[in-house]
């Protein structure tokens, strides 16, 4: 029978995580948005949950066990804030700007893209944004940004 290390496993987890949302975050994987708009916020401090849970096993003393364990708990308690409401140092320009309008205009904007539109070149630049956002907001009938989400 296969034999798994859980420490090894929390590792190799908690790296995906890590690069994931980091890829994420930093625009390397922007398809993300469309899928789940929040949830890959969450992807870095998750990774470092698995890994503070990984180094937690290799510890023998019961007080940096401890320790850890308030650690994990503060790491948890951001994993909820930056999916219930991420912070905008996080957000990339191009999202801040597409969030800053009423949400019918962002399933409108996220429609267009599940139908097969050419939305990366329609963010390649604050210009190209504003047209598409225009575009679409003629469409849905709504003008006016909003910044309630």
């Amino acid at each position: 029978m296969l034999k798994l290390d859980s420490q090894a496993f929390m590792i190799v987890l908690g790296s995906f995580f890590l690069i994931m949302g980091i890829a994420g975050i930093t625009g390397k994987y922007q398809n993300w948005y469309w899928q789940s708009r929040r949830a890959v916020y969450a992807y870095p401090p998750i990774g470092m949950l698995f890994l503070l849970v990984a180094l937690e096993q290799s510890m023998v003393d019961p007080t940096w066990k401890q320790i850890l364990r308030i650690g994990e708990i503060g790491v948890f308690g951001i994993v909820l804030w930056w999916v219930l409401r991420p912070p905008k140092f996080l957000q990339p320009k191009w999202i801040q700007r597409i969030e800053q309008h009423p949400v019918e205009v962002y399933y409108a904007l996220r429609d267009e893209v599940k139908q097969g539109a050419d939305w990366r070149s329609r963010i390649k630049d604050p210009s190209s944004l504003e047209h598409w956002i225009k575009s679409v907001e003629k469409k849905v009938g709504r003008s006016k940004p909003s910044s309630k989400r």
